[in-house]
């Protein structure tokens, strides 16, 4: 039984059908300094207090557009049956300390002409991956009960960053969406870095999406097109794609700028598709989640999910994902159900009829649990179904 999603209404300063974004500061030891995040926690985060969510770490977040186009697109392109925290880390010029967002972002460099190039405003990236690592990610652990499943978005130098981690620290993010990266940087740098890339300690396959825009010499972006082309050639190197999922879109008709809303879109779309809509992948993770972070995974949620291939014409898919779901949540009463709807479409009559019955014996246990007009429909809705699919010849 498909059930619709409950909408949460609570009000607070920010607020949107029970979502809210609160501001927050991190006093970090690794900078030196206090930075500000904003966090967007979905409906979900009230109304099921026990529960972990995936999240996405949003860079450059002193411009705020980029965190606030990142949760506010969520609703219009996540798959049902997920949701997400999000955090957008800042970056601002520090005048008293003479640094900005580029020390965040980009790596020592190697050759003497980039610091003619950038001057003061380079080389700090390790620090700053030690902030989110070591800082940043406990914090989030422990005050919005995050998962170790999280999505790093960037953008230009701070796209440039999240490759940064790819190779540093590969396990901080499970997928990595770097729209419009300066690959350019410092005679290619970050191109040389990644023929070097060794995935033998990668815990799991990592998802990683690469975006560009019109970025040529024509437009001010010397470099950035030959750099580009030669990481797009590493990261599809058959000899990664047993741990990298590698997936890339160019955007010729945009900016620098405005390329950030279609890669974004694109690679959130690109990275659901692969993890949500391939059921071998999905029920990994799901067993995995179970497994380790039971908290993370609700019926309601899952039945969803299962729902999510029935919708796309994949009803074999949907049984398989509805079948683990019933094994892990025995006691939940709508997966008998969906369970049942599912067979009676793959025309087995048989099973059909098994889970309608299991449903049934199930609502009679739960009957002094349940609110009378609750089990009153459920119990005419079933008993609708076992007529109409005993009447099917």
């Amino acid at each position: 039984m498909k059930r619709l999603p409950i909408l949460v209404f609570t009000f607070f300063s920010i607020f949107g059908y029970g979502q809210k974004i609160e501001s927050k500061k991190i006093f970090s030891q690794i900078l030196n300094q206090e930075r500000t995040i904003w966090v967007y926690t979905p409906p979900e985060f009230d109304y099921y207090p026990e529960k972990k969510f995936e999240v996405i770490i949003v860079f450059d977040a002193q411009s705020r557009e980029f965190f606030d186009f990142v949760h506010s697109s969520l609703s219009f392109i996540k798959p049902n049956g997920t949701s997400y925290v999000v955090v957008g880390i800042t970056s601002p010029y520090n005048q008293e300390q003479d640094y900005s967002r580029n020390n965040d972002m980009l790596p020592e460099p190697i050759h003497l002409e980039t610091f003619a190039l950038h001057g003061n405003y380079l080389g700090n990236a390790d620090n700053f991956l030690g902030f989110i690592h070591k800082e940043l990610v406990p914090f989030m652990e422990s005050n919005y009960r995050a998962l170790p499943t999280r999505i790093a978005v960037g953008h230009s130098n701070s796209a440039t960053f999240i490759l940064q981690c790819l190779l540093k620290q590969p396990d901080l993010f499970n997928t990595y969406i770097a729209i419009s990266p300066n690959l350019a940087y410092d005679q290619e740098q970050m191109v040389e870095r990644l023929k070097g890339l060794n995935t033998l300690n990668f815990e799991d396959e990592k998802f990683v999406f690469l975006s560009n825009a019109n970025e040529g010499v024509s437009t001010g972006y010397e470099g950035w097109e030959e750099a580009r082309e030669k990481v797009y050639k590493i990261l599809l190197d058959r000899k990664l794609a047993h741990k990298i999922y590698f997936d890339k879109k160019e955007f010729p008709k945009e900016s620098h700028w405005s390329s950030f809303a279609p890669g974004l879109l694109d690679g959130l779309k690109a990275y659901f598709n692969f993890q949500y809509y391939n059921a071998g992948r999905l029920l990994v993770y799901l067993e995995k989640l179970y497994e380790e972070y039971p908290e993370a995974l609700e019926p309601d949620g899952v039945n969803q999910l299962g729902y999510n291939f029935f919708n796309n014409h994949k009803t074999p898919d949907a049984l398989k994902v509805l079948l683990w779901a019933n094994q892990a949540f025995p006691d939940d009463l709508n997966l008998y159900d969906s369970v049942g709807e599912m067979y009676e479409h793959l025309d087995n009559k048989k099973e059909s009829m098994k889970y309608y019955r299991l449903f049934e014996e199930k609502l009679e246990e739960q009957k002094s649990d349940l609110d009378q007009e609750e089990y009153k429909y459920h119990k005419k809705n079933i008993q609708d179904r076992i007529r109409h699919l005993s009447e099917m010849k």
